[in-house]
């Protein structure tokens, strides 16, 4: 199997006999890096010691296995990038410029690298064993490959990421380069990737620069949201937690951990996660709706009260997340308080069943404004009300808050 046609005939020989040479490239500072085969062993590497390339297959291994059951030797599709880099020729003291195109060349000319005709979404356009095997992937796994060659050549490389996408830069004192990796290494300036892809103002994260530790962090995110996708929501969560020993200040990773743990219901381990995302990003509205929630599961009332009030500054929230907070007031005994959530609630959703029943406890004699069906039950909440004095029922109708991102690409 002739992946690069152009490569010279001994090399390929070699790679695919499993006898590669070692890559030329390699620093002796990266010796560590080299040989981590988990994320507990990358995440105790310095910046200096981690191998990109090295890092990426490690992850691409676990989530190969995990969603497509197909494992693959580590060693041999590094050969693959050392192959690579070891074909990338420039003259010594060669302009940065130069150096990006032989890489190019190398890349997209002689190893036929190219994005999908119809990209299907898929994690195995990312996974960078499944990027080598077949020459094709999106713009996150032509990348994670493009910055591994790179690094082999001595050419720093940061990500920069963008709504949806990732492009790379070289930046020295002198000059800038952005290399757009799903374009055969286009060039263009920073202004050209926010006019296509309308980046700026996009969140905290947009167009920031990223260090090697802190891609292979973002990769990870990228897998947890694969995981989702599959149904495999505790590696999902595995994902994430590796994500933040890379990356602990990615404020997106700690909303998206523990959003995702309410979603199971892990409520007490959700709380440190969410509360996280609202210090780094004050904005991130859905992130502190559901700190309230989980606030609420775990009787912390008063950090409910003043979660959900926090929420309200900047956001219109529910009936049932008015309710909850209505819930938290009556769990305090504020009375007051907890009627006039009640009551919004209700004026907002008749039949809304926390409301309701928080009503009828607190205000048994007020008739709350409900519209009712000829069976004399609210037309909006298939609730019973054979027994209008069992209160506690109110409290297991707490609402969940709305779903994170999680599983949305």
């Amino acid at each position: 199997m002739n992946f690069f046609p152009k490569t010279p005939a001994l090399l390929l020989a070699l790679l695919f006999a499993g006898q590669a040479p070692a890559s030329a490239f390699v620093a002796v500072p990266r010796a560590r890096g080299l040989a981590a085969r988990s994320v507990d062993e990358l995440s105790r590497l310095p910046e200096i010691e981690t191998d990109l390339g090295t890092a990426i297959l490690v992850i691409s291994k676990t989530v190969s296995e995990d969603l497509y059951g197909q494992t693959f030797s580590i060693e041999a599709h590094r050969h693959v990038i050392d192959i690579l880099a070891q074909n990338v020729r420039v003259n010594p003291g060669a302009a940065v410029k130069d150096v990006i195109n032989a890489v190019n060349r190398v890349i997209y000319q002689e190893g036929g690298f190219t994005t999908p005709a119809v990209p299907g979404g898929t994690a195995d356009e990312v996974l960078l064993n499944f990027v080598i095997s077949r020459r094709k992937g999106m713009c996150l796994g032509l990348s994670m490959l493009y910055m591994a060659v790179a690094e082999r050549v001595g050419l720093p490389l940061y990500g920069v990421l963008i709504p949806g996408h990732i492009y790379l830069e070289y930046r020295d004192d002198q000059s800038t380069l952005d290399i757009e990796s799903t374009a055969k290494g286009f060039t263009a300036n920073e202004q050209y990737f926010i006019q296509i892809f309308s980046a700026r103002g996009k969140g905290l994260l947009c167009m920031r620069k990223y260090r090697k530790r802190e891609i292979i962090g973002i990769y990870l995110k990228d897998m947890a949201l694969y995981y989702v996708q599959a149904g495999k929501a505790d590696k999902a969560v595995e994902a994430l937690e590796s994500s933040l020993m890379m990356n602990a200040g990615d404020y997106e990773v700690h909303a998206m951990l523990g959003g995702l743990l309410v979603e199971q219901g892990r409520t007490s381990e959700a709380i440190d996660p969410l509360r996280n995302a609202v210090e780094m990003n004050s904005s991130l509205s859905w992130a502190r709706r559901a700190l309230a929630y989980a606030y609420l599961r775990e009787d912390r009332y008063r950090d409910a009260v003043d979660t959900y009030e926090e929420a309200l500054e900047g956001d219109e929230l529910s009936a049932a997340e008015i309710a909850n907070l209505g819930l938290a007031h009556e769990m305090l005994a504020e009375k007051d308080a907890a009627v006039a959530c009640y009551e919004r609630a209700l004026a907002l959703t008749p039949g809304q069943r926390t409301a309701w029943y928080g009503l009828r406890r607190l205000r048994p004699e007020k008739k709350a404004a409900v519209e009712f069906g000829p069976d004399g039950r609210p037309r909006d909440g298939a609730v019973s009300y054979d027994n209008p004095d069992d209160w506690a029922r109110g409290l297991r109708e707490i609402q969940a808050p709305p779903k994170s991102v999680l599983g949305k690409r």
